[in-house]
């Protein structure tokens, strides 16, 4: 009987652990290598200031362009289309008087992109076909934030390509440059009535063809490109459609930092619940041996 309740405890305290751990998120932004939804980080830019080549209001710097890290990896510039997407600066550099809304938490104070109007940058990647591409935004009903992915990175028009749009008003669509824009069946989370801090983040799993969209590390939804728009979205894409990840902001004058992309992991919840049950598994067995 004694060894019954102890079980009977044990239980209880790993349910308490799946109730909690399991639904545990992170908030508004994300510091490069603390994702939970990246396994193994394949690029990252925390877009920070230095001496060199990205002193504080740096613009079009020799060097400035250049992917911050690597893994391990070939070394990359962003690719974008005309002048540098954005500037590098920080909190108190920003531009006045446009709403910045102040540290995100994780590393805006030692840097931060600003753009002005509509810009787009990527790198070239092509190392998986199952990865997520995560960033850091500044997101309002002024502006829109988008991921991308396809063989034209930095202007996010390829044919083979496609962009989730997380556009304003809490409106999520889909964007290639031969279908068009196409709404999602459910909506953004995140309050844009004031410019805020907001993760997204984009599972492209480009085995099934399907897509997971987070933000601030929920998810808010996964489409089915096989099936979604009568599959036209899956038709475009090829064997080259993960050769460039790409990121970009319109709107008014406005802020990103910490992108990061690599392998993808379990969905947190998932994660956690299987933790939970293998550890539920051998203290239920030890005690039975016990007895």
């Amino acid at each position: 009987m004694h060894t019954q309740n102890r079980i009977s405890q044990i239980v209880a305290v790993l349910a308490g652990f799946l109730l909690t751990a399991g639904w545990s998120k992170a908030t508004t932004t994300v510091a490069v290598g603390d994702s939970t939804l990246i396994g193994t980080l394949d690029y990252s830019d925390t877009y920070t200031e230095n001496d060199t080549t990205r002193t504080d209001g740096a613009y079009n710097a020799s060097g400035e362009y250049d992917v911050e890290n690597t893994y391990g990896n070939g070394a990359e510039s962003w690719l974008y289309t005309g002048n540098g997407p954005w500037s590098i600066n920080n909190n108190t550099s920003v531009v006045p008087g446009t709403g910045y809304p102040g540290d995100s938490g994780s590393g805006s104070a030692t840097g931060i992109t600003q753009t002005g109007g509509e810009a787009y940058w990527g790198l070239s990647y092509g190392l998986r076909s199952d990865f997520v591409v995560q960033s850091d935004f500044v997101y309002s009903n002024a502006a829109t934030d988008y991921i991308g992915i396809g063989d034209d990175g930095g202007n996010m028009n390829a044919g083979d390509g496609l962009t989730v749009v997380f556009a304003d008003h809490d409106v999520l669509s889909l964007f290639n440059a031969q279908i068009g824009t196409v709404n999602l069946s459910f909506d953004n989370t995140i309050d844009g009535t004031d410019k805020v801090w907001a993760n997204f983040a984009v599972e492209f799993n480009l085995n099934t063809d399907v897509l997971t969209l987070y933000a601030d590390e929920s998810e808010l939804g996964t489409v089915d490109l096989n099936t979604f728009d009568s599959g036209a979205f899956a038709a475009v894409l090829d064997g080259s459609s993960n050769s460039a990840v790409s990121v970009g902001i319109s709107g008014d004058v406005n802020w990103t930092d910490n992108f990061q992309v690599g392998s993808a992991t379990p969905e947190p919840t998932t994660y956690a619940l299987m933790l939970g049950g293998v550890a539920l598994l051998v203290l239920v067995a030890r005690f039975r041996k016990l007895a």
